[in-house]
């Protein structure tokens, strides 16, 4: 979607996000992810891994909704869970560790939660990163 440096609205726009967020049926929703993102594209010949996708992107669109995150937050979010992913499948051939991955993502977090023009924006508060980082180590 958007070219920015930023996830804002980058993966899903402010309008498929907050039907997202009204759906109430966990079906519906997964199928929008998988149209949505382009799952299908994204892992041709395999129903298996875009049903799995969109399964972490519905728990993080409910981790969201039970927070009372906006589109703006909820999107944002979405877009970091979803370049970490892309970022371990990218290096599937090399070593990663498990606290690679959390770096990544806490570096992608901090770029978006510090108003710090033009490296970083301000989408997430500091109680919003302890909530977020709390999920992530927990899991």
């Amino acid at each position: 979607m958007s070219k920015s440096p930023f996830l804002v609205y980058h993966d899903l726009s402010e309008s498929n996000t907050l039907t997202l967020l009204a759906q109430p049926s966990k079906t519906k929703r997964k199928k929008m992810f998988i149209d949505y993102l382009k799952l299908h594209k994204k892992y041709p010949n395999s129903d298996i891994k875009c049903n799995i996708f969109a399964d972490i992107c519905n728990n993080v669109l409910l981790f969201c909704k039970t927070n009372q995150f906006s589109a703006l937050k909820t999107s944002s979010l979405l877009s970091i869970y979803i370049i970490t992913h892309d970022n371990n499948c990218e290096n599937v051939n090399k070593a990663l560790h498990l606290d690679d991955t959390y770096n990544y993502f806490e570096k992608q977090l901090l770029k978006h939660s510090v108003e710090r023009p033009p490296f970083s924006i301000a989408i997430f508060t500091y109680p919003d990163i302890k909530k977020i980082s709390r999920k992530i180590s927990t899991r």
